[in-house]
This record gives C-alpha cells, sequence and structure tokens, in this order.
C-alpha cells in the first residue's frame, strides 16, 4: 500500500512545483533532496484540472528534467473519486505508476466529501480509493 501526503497551503507557494520536482526525480530514478533512501524509478499518474497536460504541465515536468513517456493521465471529463475510483484504480494499475497527484485535491472530490477551508481538511465519505503503488501523492 502506498503512502498518501497531501500537500495545503494557499495559491503560488510552489505546491504543484513540488510535486512537479518529484515527479521528474522519480521518471528518471534521481534521488529525492535530503534522503539516503534509495531512488525510485517509474511512471506518474499526474491529474491536473487546472493545467493543461501538454502547455502547461509537460513543458513544466521536462524543465525539470522529467522522462516525458513516464508521464501519464487519464483522459476523462470530470473525473472524480466518487463516481471514477475503478477508472483510477485501473488506470494506476495498467501504468504500473509509482507517484500520483491530484492537482488540486478539491478539483476531483464528489458529492461525499464536504471540504472545509477554514479547518483545512476533508471529511470523506467511507470508500477508499484501493491503490498499492510504494508512493503516493495527493495535493
Amino acid at each position: 500500500m502506498g503512502k498518501i501526503t497531501v500537500f495545503v497551503g494557499d495559491t503560488n507557494l510552489g505546491k504543484t512545483m513540488i510535486a512537479i520536482d518529484m515527479a521528474a526525480r522519480i521518471t528518471t530514478g534521481r534521488p529525492m533532496p535530503l534522503s539516503d533512501a534509495a531512488p525510485i524509478l517509474g511512471n506518474v499518474l499526474f491529474q491536473s484540472n487546472e493545467d493543461e497536460k501538454e502547455d502547461t504541465l509537460l513543458p513544466r515536468c521536462l524543465a525539470a528534467g522529467a522522462e516525458p513517456d513516464r508521464i501519464e493521465s487519464i483522459e476523462a471529463v470530470d473525473l472524480n473519486f466518487d463516481e471514477d475510483c475503478h477508472i483510477i484504480e485501473q488506470h494506476i494499475q495498467e501504468t504500473n505508476a509509482r507517484f500520483v497527484c491530484f492537482d488540486p485535491l478539491q478539483g476531483f472530490t464528489g458529492p461525499s466529501c464536504r471540504y472545509v477551508p477554514y479547518y483545512g481538511h476533508a471529511q470523506t465519505s467511507n470508500q477508499p480509493l484501493a491503490v498499492s503503488p510504494p508512493e503516493m501523492i495527493v495535493q
């Protein structure tokens, strides 16, 4: 089972750029900063409903040194956790994604998630996203 990390913060603080840097490191097998752990080499599933893959996300990943053939995304309209968990899980398994990013997280929550911005957390239904890559990030 993978690890889930949520980056929370105001806009324009670099949350997406951190995720892009991590994606670049994973797609090329470079080590993570300040870590003695063995580098991870693998595919990345990067879902963004704010930035287009071809004109924004991919150029940023390339600038960070990513291997573009290892960056995947799901071509779907209004992808959300409530209705599309099976699609997301299937794509993770088919691509053997080692790193998964949803940017921003609230863009993929369905009606069962009540986002509470003041407290900075989300309350979700008991419908888990069952994934098995070693590393997973949800932004």
